[in-house]
C-alpha cells in the first residue's frame, strides 16, 4: 500500500529515529527534532493510521512507536536516499587498496575488515573454493601415434595429465600449433572469460586441428570447473553482540549459532548471487530462523573483472541501510577497478 506524503515522512522520521537510538519513538519527539511543520496532534493521528496499516508498533502500553519489518521494507523501497559516504570513510577505503593489490586473498581480507570496522556489524563475504583458478599454461606431448598427453597447469601451480586421442595424420607440427595458440590466446583466463570472441579466434587459427582443439578445450574446462568447497569469511561478530537488541540470551544463541554453521552461512550468501543490484533482506525476509531479528544487505563482487561471490552485512534491523548499501557499493567498485 503507497503512503501519502505526510505519512512517508512521519515514518521516515519514527525510522531515522530509531536507527539512532534504539528507542520506541514519540509524536512529541518527532514534532521537537523534525522540521514536518505538524502539529502535534496531527503527528499522532498519522502514527496512529500507520500502526493500522502495520508500518510501525508499539512494544508495550504507553511506550512510543517502533519500525516493524514492513516499515523497514517500505523505507527502503520508497523512501530512503541514497547516501554520499562521508569522506574520510571515502578516503579510508580508496586508501586501504592503494598499490598493487594482485592477490584475491588480500583484497578479501580488507574489504572483510573494512565492512565490519565501518559498519560495526559482521561482514560476511562468500569467495570460491581454493582450487577455482585461472589456466597459465598447457603441454602437449604425442605419446604415440593415436595420444598424446595433455598437461595443465593452473595458476596455483595444480596439475592434471590428461589422455587425449588423435586422429592418425595428426603430426608433431600439428601438436606444437594447437600448443601454441591456445597458451596464447587462453593462458592466464578464467573458464568465464572464454567469450565467443575468443573461442572463435582459436578455431579460426586451429582449422585443421578443430576436431582435437574441442577435445583439448573440453578437458581444459573439466580440470579449472573442478572447485572446492566455497569459502565463508567473517569478522566482527562481538560488535554486533554489543547492540540493545541483543542482550536478549536466545537472541544472541541464534546469532551464535547461525555464525557458526557454515553451510548455513554459504547457502544464505549464494541465494540468487549472481545478481547484480543490492538485495536487502529484512526480518523475517530471511529465510534462516536464526537471523529473522537481523537483516542482510549483499551484493555480488568482481575482482579483476571475474564474478567471485557475494560481500555482505548483518545487523540489526534498525541499522543504517543507507550508508551501509553505499559502502559495500564503493568497496565493489574499488575491487572491480583492481586490474
Amino acid at each position: 500500500m503507497s503512503l501519502d506524503e505526510r505519512k512517508s515522512k512521519i515514518l521516515e522520521a519514527i525510522i531515522l529515529d530509531y536507527i539512532s537510538t534504539a528507542e520506541p519513538v514519540g509524536s512529541r519527539t518527532i514534532s521537537k527534532k523534525y522540521d514536518l511543520s505538524i502539529s502535534p496532534a496531527t503527528i499522532r493521528n498519522e502514527m496512529s493510521d500507520l500502526e493500522e496499516m502495520g508500518y510501525i508498533e508499539q512494544p508495550y502500553t504507553s511506550a512510543g512507536r517502533m519500525p516493524s519489518d514492513q516499515g523497514y521494507r517500505y523505507y527502503v523501497d520508497y523512501i530512503m536516499k541514497k547516501n554520499k559516504l562521508d569522506e574520510a570513510i571515502e578516503r579510508l577505503v580508496i586508501s586501504s587498496f592503494k598499490g598493487k593489490i594482485d592477490r584475491f586473498d588480500d583484497a578479501i581480507r580488507i574489504s572483510m575488515e573494512l565492512i565490519a570496522k565501518i559498519t560495526r556489524y559482521p561482514s560476511l563475504i562468500l569467495a570460491p573454493g581454493s582450487e577455482s583458478s585461472s589456466l597459465s599454461m598447457i603441454r602437449m606431448l604425442k605419446v604415440d601415434e593415436k595420444r598424446a598427453l595433455l598437461v595443465v597447469i593452473t595458476e596455483n601451480n595444480q596439475v592434471e595429465n590428461i589422455f587425449v586421442d588423435l586422429p592418425y595424420e595428426f603430426k608433431e607440427s600439428d601438436l606444437d600449433l594447437l600448443t601454441s595458440v591456445i597458451n596464447s590466446k587462453l593462458s592466464g583466463t578464467r573458464i568465464s572469460q572464454w567469450n565467443k570472441t575468443i573461442i572463435s579466434e582459436l578455431y579460426g587459427d586451429l582449422l585443421k586441428q578443430k576436431d582435437v582443439l574441442a577435445t583439448v578445450l573440453d578437458s581444459i574446462e573439466d580440470r579449472l570447473n573442478q572447485k572446492k568447497e566455497h569459502r565463508v569469511y567473517l569478522t566482527g561478530i562481538i560488535q554486533m553482540l554489543n547492540e540493545p537488541e541483543f542482550r536478549d540470551v536466545d537472541k544472541v544463541k541464534n546469532i551464535l549459532s547461525f555464525f557458526d554453521d557454515k553451510r548455513i552461512l554459504e547457502d544464505v550468501l549464494t541465494k540468487n548471487s549472481q545478481i547484480e543490484n543490492f538485495q536487502v533482506l529484512i526480518g523475517n525476509e530471511n529465510e534462516a530462523k536464526e537471523i529473522k531479528e537481523c537483516s542482510l544487505i549483499k551484493r555480488s563482487y568482481s575482482f579483476q573483472g571475474d564474478f567471485q561471490g557475494v560481500m555482505g552485512v548483518l545487523g540489526p534491523k534498525r541499522m543504517d541501510y543507507s550508508n551501509a548499501i553505499s559502502l559495500l557499493e564503493l568497496i565493489s567498485e574499488v575491487l572491480e577497478r583492481k586490474k
